[in-house]
């Protein structure tokens, strides 16, 4: 099929990102797993030699929002697969922002099947936080929408993301709000912090104003209306008014 189109590789990964995308949108894939034959086809494009990163990368990203194959024959083949990724190159020469965004994101499908190898020293979603501390721009932004694909499993991480709210690098802003509103508040931590944030501390800051925007635009995704929250809304839509 189109997923081992020779003549493009971009053939081959679109039709890998539109497979993946269909098969994430069935709703038996949540009590019966994701489609097998899909699973397949994912593992394949990740162990054919002539395919490119962009393609194994797209690949990655799919079986990390899929999660677990109901087949034990399948689960082993997969994370036997995903191990080669995840542990990333055994050569510093090796190791570009390429390779760091394909090793996080079979971390973050080894992480959603609750899966750890013997090949990693450390948790799968430890080694993606690990990468989040210390990678380039690139890279950390990877690593924080591995963490949004994990949704709930991935709240024990929220600090290292509420951290990075304060970043002057919007992207990340931007990507740790759509996070932590996929991970969920929990104890209100999240919401109070997006609080904090929906007054700019200055007016005049293009960073602060856009960082003000992402946090109300989390706010109303969430969906938080306690009183605090509701508060803070309201006077900035005075401020707004004031401002008119």
């Amino acid at each position: 099929g189109a997923t081992r189109d020779l003549a493009s590789w971009e053939i081959r990964q679109g039709a890998i990102a539109l497979l993946w995308r269909v098969a994430a949108a069935d709703k038996d894939r949540e009590t019966e797993g994701p489609d097998k034959e899909v699973i397949k086809a994912l593992i394949d494009s990740l162990q054919t030699k002539t395919n490119t990163a962009a393609v194994r990368l797209e690949a990655l990203m799919g079986l990390a929002n899929l999660g677990k194959p109901a087949d034990k024959e399948m689960q082993k083949r997969l994370v036997d697969a995903l191990a080669n990724f995840a542990k990333g190159p055994s050569q510093p020469h090796l190791v570009t922002p390429s390779s760091m965004a394909r090793s996080i994101w079979a971390c973050a499908a080894l992480a959603h099947m609750r899966e750890k190898h013997e090949v990693l020293s450390s948790s799968p979603s430890d080694r993606i936080i690990g990468l989040l501390k210390k990678g380039s721009l690139a890279t950390r932004a990877h690593a924080v929408a591995a963490l949004a694909t994990l949704g709930k499993t991935a709240s024990r991480h929220v600090p290292h993301l509420l951290a990075l709210l304060d970043s002057k690098e919007l992207l990340l802003v931007h990507a740790s709000c759509n996070a932590l509103v996929m991970i969920g508040d929990k104890d209100n931590v999240v919401s109070d912090k997006f609080v904090t944030l929906v007054t700019p501390k200055d007016l005049e800051s293009e960073l602060e104003n856009a960082r003000s925007a992402a946090a109300m635009q989390a706010l109303f995704a969430l969906e938080a209306k306690r009183p605090k929250v509701l508060e803070a809304l309201q006077k900035l839509k005075e401020n707004d008014k004031a401002d008119a």
